[in-house]
């Protein structure tokens, strides 16, 4: 049994969804975080020409950041 991918659409939709906060430090200075999730599709999984069923090939990536920065 085998399977290959076709090819794949690098244009495709990447969706974000992300939340966070920042709270000033000081006159200059804040400190915060955020919860970010990318998820975008690729193509699809075939077996001789024939799409298999939930092969989609799609990435997904949860990031958390911590940060200080200027305000």
């Amino acid at each position: 049994m085998g399977y290959r991918a076709e090819d794949f659409h690098y244009s495709t939709v990447n969706v974000v969804v992300g939340a966070g906060w920042e709270l000033p430090v000081s006159s200059g200075w804040s400190v915060g975080n955020r919860l970010v999730f990318d998820a975008a599709p690729f193509g699809t999984l075939k077996n001789d020409g024939v799409s298999v069923p939930g092969g989609s090939v799609r990435t997904g990536a949860l990031r958390l950041s911590v940060y200080v920065a200027p305000r």
